[in-house]
């Protein structure tokens, strides 16, 4: 039950497991001199309920404060009652409190600064702390931290409508909740608000603490259900920029001859246009539309790239309509050439632009890039913009534009201010050639991975098997992972739970290759990590159960050293990469990794014929069912190709192909191309 009180004019919160105390808002302007100076709370505090709400109020400042399902949302608002303009505020705290205990270790979002504005984007680290006394640390969004009382918190914003807000918090059990207003100027009795805070305590793990986070995110930002996963192809990584409709059109063939992949997407990348702001057909395309038409004919959702937040110098926006472009405060045009949305006629330019893309030429998956560059602290059309709204404003218009059905994927763009607008976000940096891009893509994508259930799809990037020998004049990145990397990396892009985005030159690829890409899976649950707090970059992840089988991975990312894992599961143990069977764990079995490498266990339990693992996917995607006298059935062979069991006795079945691979085990495959399962049992029966 939420109490809020005020004692010797200072306000303390408590419920059943939260207790903040002596909360105060300031606000922070710059004055003559270098010097800040700020504006607190004056007056006493009163405090009234309406509707379930305690508004405590002074004469500057106003909290708004309710509690939901074990949750503390507040937001502040503050009133410039002076009769002087505070000018180029810099930003508002909302609230300094005390944590009723000292704070040993948090996991936080670093943010990317762009024009001064600052966010949380697919660039941004994942840091996990462990503090040491009197140390503050602090990001954007919000952050999960763990006390002295082993309970974790998370505190941060659950609404982004007005401003981005940061969090900082100290080992003492300081909290301080932060608006960047961006320089805003604030007039005499002029108002500006914050979003909703959140303060959520438990004794559950990060994942379930992150969970009770984003479910309540959602449900305040407008989110029915997140989209599925899609497995595609893109054309980005082998050409980048040089694309032109004949290579697309080649590509277009070979995704359409490879029938055993499961593509359900082609997606168009940058290249294909004018320049930025001009979105129609450069000279090395004849019709957009017709490509279009072409991919869906192929029974492919067509996909295509677009950059619509700035303008080129070239553009006729920028020639002729500067108007429309986001100003600096002496009213000049931004250097960031970035497009005004509060703007009438730049509304109208973007809706038009979406419709012609999506209505008139049929393109159902649009990636929205390059933003977070060209975000800006700077004057707009409406004075009460800033580039958080400017950024919500031109997602919302497209989305209006596109309609709900269209998957909308934000790149480049502040991932939680995206949240019920954008359908998937990009929560990492560029995939690039070398195997240290891994460590930078996976240390924030599966750190990410709380977006899948409530949020967002999280995208980690697309999917490279390719090799030196598997490129030409043609590629615009060359790769230069070997085998045990790419494992790892696919073995990591599965483990977040986000789509599978192929993007290598198809003709190149050996028919080894092509059985990689097809291993993958989409809509599988993401992997958890065992030692989320410890570890920067999960290596332990625990992927869940399908069926009977626990699928576990361990990724040694380090550089030189073999490293030793602790398989703390019982069961029969199947290493998939190697197609290995290990024996029977007892919940202590020694599993020795690698530098750059994986392993991907199922560990199955079980009597007499025990299922271990798939032949042609990487997770398991069959069904086993016991059956009278001991028979196994197996089901939904057709897209993994056969299954992995273990017999210590021979095995037979009408229809089905059993072949020993090593001792007790077998592979097992359906030999009636309409069946999709087989009856297997003991040679010796009957």
């Amino acid at each position: 039950m939420l109490s809020v009180e005020i004692n010797n004019n200072q306000i303390n919160i408590k419920t059943k497991n939260i207790y903040l105390k002596n909360l105060k808002p300031i606000i922070f302007y710059p004055g003559q001199t270098y010097n800040v100076l700020d504006q607190v709370a004056h007056g006493e505090w009163r405090i009234k309920e309406i509707n379930g709400e305690n508004i405590v109020f002074c004469d500057n400042f106003v909290y708004y404060i309710k509690e939901e399902n074990d949750m503390v949302l507040l937001k502040g608002e503050y009133v410039n009652d002076t009769d002087e303009c505070l000018k180029e505020v810099m930003s508002f705290d909302v609230l300094n409190c005390e944590w009723d205990c000292p704070i040993t270790n948090a996991v936080y979002n670093v943010p990317v600064c762009y024009n001064g504005s600052s966010f949380v984007d697919m660039e941004s680290p994942v840091k996990k702390t462990r503090l040491s006394k009197n140390e503050s640390v602090g990001g954007a969004d919000f952050i999960v931290f763990n006390d002295e009382n082993e309970n974790k918190i998370v505190f941060g914003a659950c609404t982004f409508y007005e401003y981005f807000t940061h969090v900082n918090v100290n080992q003492n059990g300081y909290l301080i909740s932060s608006v960047l207003t961006e320089t805003k100027n604030i007039a005499p009795k002029e108002k500006i608000c914050s979003d909703y805070i959140c303060i959520y305590s438990t004794k559950d793990d990060y994942y379930q603490a992150v969970d009770k986070y984003t479910k309540k995110v959602a449900e305040l930002m407008g989110v029915k259900q997140v989209k599925q996963s899609l497995f595609g192809y893109c054309t980005w990584y082998y050409y980048g920029p040089n694309i032109s409709e004949q290579s697309v059109l080649k590509d277009l063939e070979q995704v359409k001859k490879h029938k055993e992949i499961p593509y359900q997407l082609f997606q168009i990348d940058d290249g294909w246009f004018k320049c930025r702001g001009e979105f129609s057909e450069n000279e090395k395309f004849s019709s957009m539309q017709n490509l279009s038409k072409k991919i869906k004919d192929s029974g492919l959702i067509p996909g295509i790239w677009v950059s619509p937040h700035a303008v080129s110098k070239d553009s006729d926006i920028y020639k002729n309509h500067k108007d429309w472009l986001v100003k600096t405060a002496n009213g000049d045009v931004h250097p960031a050439c970035a497009l005004d949305f509060s703007h009438p006629e730049v509304k109208k330019w973007l809706y038009d632009l979406f419709f012609k893309l999506t209505k008139e030429y049929g393109y159902e998956y649009i990636k929205v890039d390059l933003i977070a560059p060209v975000m800006c602290a700077g004057k707009y059309y409406d004075a009460h913009f800033n580039s958080l709204k400017n950024y919500r404003e031109s997602m919302r218009i497209i989305r209006q534009a596109v309609g709900q059905n269209v998957f909308i994927l934000a790149c480049t763009a502040p991932i939680m201010a995206s949240v019920g607008l954008a359908d998937g976000v990009r929560t990492s940096v560029d995939i690039f050639e070398r195997y240290s891009s891994l460590l930078d893509v996976f240390s924030r994508s599966l750190n990410r991975c709380y977006l899948n259930d409530n949020l967002l799809v999280n995208d980690p990037d697309c999917v490279l098997i390719r090799k030196k020998e598997n490129e030409d004049e043609e590629c615009f990145r060359n790769c230069i992972r070997n085998d045990s990397e790419i494992q790892t990396y696919l073995t990591a892009i599965l483990a977040t739970g986000g789509p599978i985005i192929h993007s290598d030159k198809l003709s190149l690829l050996s028919k080894e290759q092509l059985d990689l890409i097809n291993s993958l899976s989409i809509n599988n649950k993401y992997a958890k990590c065992k030692n989320f707090i410890d570890e920067s970059i999960p290596s332990w992840l625990d992927f869940g159960r399908y069926g009977e089988v626990e699928v576990v991975a361990f990724i040694n990312w380090g550089e030189n050293q073999t490293k030793e894992f602790i398989l703390d599961k019982k069961g029969y143990v199947f290493d998939c990469w190697g197609k290995e069977f290990y024996g029977y764990s007892n919940g202590d079995m020694k599993i020795s990794v690698c530098a750059h490498c994986v392993k991907l266990l199922n560990v199955c339990n079980g009597q007499d014929i025990i299922p271990l693992g798939c032949e042609k996917k990487l997770l398991p995607k069959f069904s086993a069912e016991v059956i009278k006298d001991g028979k196994l059935k197996l089901e939904k062979l057709r897209s993994c190709g056969g299954v992995y069991v273990l017999s210590h006795d021979k095995l037979r079945a009408d229809n089905c192909d059993i072949k020993e691979i090593s001792k007790n085990v077998y592979l097992v495959k359906s030999l009636t191309k309409n069946s999709d399962y087989v009856i297997i049992e003991k040679a010796n029966r009957g």
